[in-house]
């Protein structure tokens, strides 16, 4: 299963990258079914992307993030160190959706290493 997540916040201009790819890619897939893809709006809930992402075999997050790099920069990050992330505070409004895929690989390790 792929699963495709878009984060961000809508009040927030180019923040709503995310969430606007996702909730267009909802409405392509709505009339063109794939029955291995599925795609979320998590807007800024970054334990939901936990949750979501959960038995992926492969995953796309989309997001904003101001790294220096050109605009429409795309960055491949392995799973494995996602898991190596220093421990979030779980303050829900720290808490972000690398933070919900390392704190997954912790608490669901049995499906984990399937993504």
């Amino acid at each position: 299963m792929l699963t495709i997540i878009g984060c961000g916040n809508l009040n927030r201009s180019d923040d709503a990258v995310g969430v606007i790819i996702a909730q267009r890619l909802q409405k392509y897939l709505a009339e063109n079914p794939h029955p291995n893809v599925q795609i979320y709006d998590c807007g800024t809930a970054g334990m939901e992307v936990m949750f979501q992402a959960r038995g992926s075999k492969k995953l796309v997050i989309i997001d904003a993030s101001s790294t220096g790099s050109e605009p429409g920069a795309v960055f491949q990050v392995p799973g494995e160190e996602l898991a190596t992330l220093p421990e979030p505070s779980y303050n829900l409004h720290d808490f972000r959706w690398d933070h919900a895929i390392a704190a997954g690989k912790k608490i669901f390790p049995e499906i984990s290493h399937k993504m």
